[in-house]
């Protein structure tokens, strides 16, 4: 699925560094599961590998429901990561996490289907996205409906489109689950070429 409205001329060079971590590239099995392949991808940046229909049934992702963020963030702590939901992040939060070398999964709405909705009132296409770097003017990102290439996105069209609602009704805004694991080593390199044993 495309959106033609969101593809821009000259997208942003990447500027590697302090301001840019390379995450690894997941793409989602299923249209309902996005924040498994996010999850799939930060877990595999730590060196834990879990397939995609597999952590789909330990965070009981369902079709339309998605994934609710709370059992990512149960699993994840089981898991020995230190957890936290924030809410109301701004720009600089993305900066300053992503400088201490921490990947924030947000939660924003994207890739609908009716193109006469504007992001900024639609509370229906809620989709996780991996922040993994940052420009002058927005963020780049582990888009898991992307396959191959990271992505990125404006900070002024972040900032129309992250918000969501969870199963219970309640409305999250500039939201982003932070997932650390601070006695591990990161363990994806993607200039490393692995042996087939």
């Amino acid at each position: 699925m495309s959106n033609s409205k969101n593809v821009y001329d000259v997208p942003p060079t990447i500027q590697c560094g302090s301001n840019f971590i390379y995450t690894p590239l997941c793409y989602q099995d299923t249209e309902y599961t996005c924040g498994v392949a996010c999850f799939q991808s930060i877990l595999a940046r730590y060196g834990m590998y879990y397939r995609q229909s597999a952590l789909a049934e330990i965070l009981h992702s369902q079709p339309v429901l998605g994934t609710d963020y709370r059992s990512i963030l149960y699993f994840a702590r089981l898991l020995g990561l230190k957890t936290s939901m924030k809410e109301h992040m701004d720009f600089q939060g993305i900066k300053d996490h992503i400088d201490a070398g921490i990947t924030p999964l947000l939660i924003i709405q994207a890739w609908r289907l009716e193109d006469d909705i504007e992001y900024s009132l639609d509370w229906k296409n809620a989709h996780y996205i991996v922040a993994c770097g940052y420009y002058n003017d927005g963020i780049y990102v582990m888009d898991p409906n992307i396959l191959g290439n990271y992505s990125y996105l404006p900070y002024d069209e972040l900032m129309k489109r992250w918000h969501a609602v969870d199963e219970e009704g309640n409305r999250h805004i500039r939201s982003g689950l932070i997932l650390e694991c601070s006695g591990c080593p990161i363990e994806y390199n993607p200039a490393t070429i692995k042996y087939i044993p």
